[in-house]
């Protein structure tokens, strides 16, 4: 029996970093071979930075290539629970967050 990869949710934070070329973020985003998805939070967050002309194509484009999850109550409160507890500790990679299996 073959188990499914986890997917990951991945922080705005972190596809900030990301589209910043920071090499940190690239490495570890380009590097992940699982799903991956983005929240409706993330979307409202990144389309709220952007603006119009080709970085919004630039972002419409990007954002395409994901997955987007819409959030319900657990999920919102696992992350800012998680949020809260690793935020200020554990560096970039708390930004990442597996999705709870269905």
């Amino acid at each position: 029996m073959t188990v499914a990869p986890t997917p990951v949710l991945i922080d705005t934070d972190v596809l900030i970093d990301y589209l910043r070329a920071k090499q940190e973020a690239v490495d570890y985003v380009d590097n992940l071979s699982v799903p991956l998805f983005l929240s409706v939070i993330t979307v409202a967050e990144l389309y709220a930075g952007i603006r119009d002309g080709s970085e919004r194509t630039t972002l419409d484009t990007f954002i395409s290539a994901f997955s987007i999850v819409p959030l319900d109550r657990e999920i919102g409160v696992q992350g800012g629970l998680y949020r809260r507890d690793y935020g200020k500790s554990h560096g970039p990679d708390w930004r990442m967050r597996s999705l709870p299996q269905p």
